[in-house]
C-alpha cells in the first residue's frame, strides 16, 4: 500500500484532505463496514473504491463466493445516491495471473456490470494492461512487482488517471438491482471491555472477548467482522442458528500480527436471534474456511478484540444469485436493443441509398 497510488495522490493534491481506510487482505464486505463506520456517503466528497484484487483472490481460492461478493459490492455502490454529496470512483485492478487465468475475470466482469447499473465511473486496469499488450507488445507480467501489486511507477501512473477522473465524474442513477441486494449494518459487542487499538492507517475501539461466553442478538446473516490480530488472538466459536462454527482469526503469516484483520466465512452465517460467542478450540465446532488460515489447523489463543460485526438483513447468497441473474438479463436485453437499433439504421441507410 505504501507504493500504491494512494500516497501518490497526496503529493498530487496537497491542498486536499485524503483519508486512507485501506486494510490489506480485506474483501468488499469490509467496504460495507467502512461506509457505515466513517459515514462516507454523508461526510466525504469523493470515494475511491478498490477491492477487486482481494475479491478475485478470495473467489478463486474459495474464501468467498461470487454471489457474496456481488451482494456486498452492489450494496456498497447502492449507498451512493443521485444528487448526493459523495461521488464514487471504482478502480478495477487485476492480479498478474488474470491474463492467463479466466477465472479471475469473473469478479471484474460482475463489478463492472454493477458500476454500469449505477452509472459509476471506473478505471479498468484490466483493459489498460491488455491494450498495452495487444497494441504495443508489452509483457503483462512486467506491470507487476509481485502476484497482485503493480510496480511503483505504474501505480503512480494510475494515480494521475484517478486525479483526472475525479474532475469529471458522471451523475449517478438508480438501479432496479438495489431492491435485490441486502442492506449491511455494523453491530458492536458493547457489553465487553473496550480497548483502543491503532495502526498507521486506522484507530479503532475493540471489544475484548476473553474467558466467559458472550450472548448477543444478531437478526440477520453474519458476513464478517473486523478485529485485532496478535499472539493472544484465538478462534471465535459461534453457536448461531443451530450451528456450531469455528472461525480462525490468527493468520498464518507473522506479518499480519499486531494489526487489524477482517475475517469472513465463504458464505454468510444465518443467525436470526441470540448468538453465543467464546474464544478457543473445541472439536465439536466445525472449522470454517477463512482467508489467511489453514482450514484444518486454527491457531489457538485466549482472546479476541472485535471492532464490529458486519450483518446483512437478507441471505447474501440468495440475493447475489438474483442480482447476477438480473445483470445477465439486463446485458442480454441491452445487446438485443443495440442490435435492433443497428439493424434499423442499416435498413434506413439502404433505403436512402436507393432514393
Amino acid at each position: 500500500m505504501k507504493d500504491g497510488y494512494a500516497p501518490f495522490l497526496k503529493s498530487m493534491m496537497p491542498e486536499v484532505e485524503i483519508k486512507n481506510f485501506s486494510l490489506g487482505g480485506a474483501p468488499s464486505i469490509y467496504g460495507c463496514y467502512v461506509l457505515d463506520r466513517e459515514n462516507i456517503v454523508e461526510d466525504f466528497d469523493y470515494a475511491i473504491i478498490d477491492f477487486c484484487i482481494n475479491d478475485q483472490q478470495m473467489e478463486r481460492n474459495l474464501f468467498l463466493t461470487l454471489e457474496n461478493i456481488v451482494s456486498a459490492f452492489g450494496s456498497m455502490l447502492s449507498q451512493f445516491k443521485p444528487g448526493g454529496r459523495c461521488k464514487p470512483l471504482v478502480i478495477l485492478f487485476p492480479q498478474r495471473e488474470a491474463f492467463t487465468d479466466p477465472r479471475l475475470m469473473k469478479v471484474r466482469d460482475a463489478a463492472k456490470r454493477l458500476c454500469q447499473q449505477f452509472n459509476i465511473a471506473t478505471i479498468d486496469a484490466f483493459d489498460l494492461v491488455a491494450t498495452a499488450h495487444s497494441q504495443y507488445g508489452a509483457d503483462t507480467a512486467s506491470f507487476f512487482s509481485d502476484w497482485a501489486h503493480m510496480r511503483k511507477d505504474h501505480a503512480q501512473a494510475f494515480g494521475r488517471l484517478v486525479v483526472d477522473a475525479l474532475t469529471s465524474l458522471p451523475e449517478l442513477k438508480f438501479s432496479e438491482v438495489t431492491a435485490l441486494l441486502p442492506n449491511y449494518s455494523v453491530a458492536h459487542p458493547c457489553t465487553l471491555p473496550k480497548v483502543e487499538r491503532g495502526t498507521s492507517l486506522m484507530c479503532e475501539d475493540t471489544f475484548v472477548l476473553k474467558g466467559d461466553e458472550l450472548a448477543m442478538r444478531i437478526d440477520g446473516y453474519l458476513a464478517g467482522f473486523l478485529h485485532w490480530c496478535n499472539d493472544d488472538t484465538g478462534p471465535l466459536l459461534l453457536d448461531a442458528g443451530g450451528q456450531k462454527l469455528c472461525l480462525p482469526c490468527r493468520k498464518e503469516k507473522r506479518t499480519l500480527d499486531n494489526r487489524f484483520a477482517f475475517t469472513n466465512p465463504a458464505t454468510a452465517i444465518k443467525c436470526g436471534g441470540p448468538v453465543q460467542m467464546r474464544v478457543g478450540i473445541d472439536h465439536a465446532y466445525k472449522i470454517m474456511r477463512v482467508f489467511g488460515n489453514r482450514p484444518d489447523f486454527p491457531k489457538d489463543g485466549t482472546e479476541i478484540g472485535i471492532s464490529g460485526l458486519v450483518v446483512a438483513d437478507k441471505d447474501p447468497m440468495q440475493a447475489g444469485t438474483k442480482a447476477i441473474n438480473f445483470l445477465e438479463r439486463y446485458e442480454m436485453q441491452s445487446k438485443k436493443q443495440t442490435e435492433s437499433e443497428f439493424a434499423f439504421i442499416k435498413s434506413f441507410a439502404g433505403i436512402e441509398a436507393h432514393v
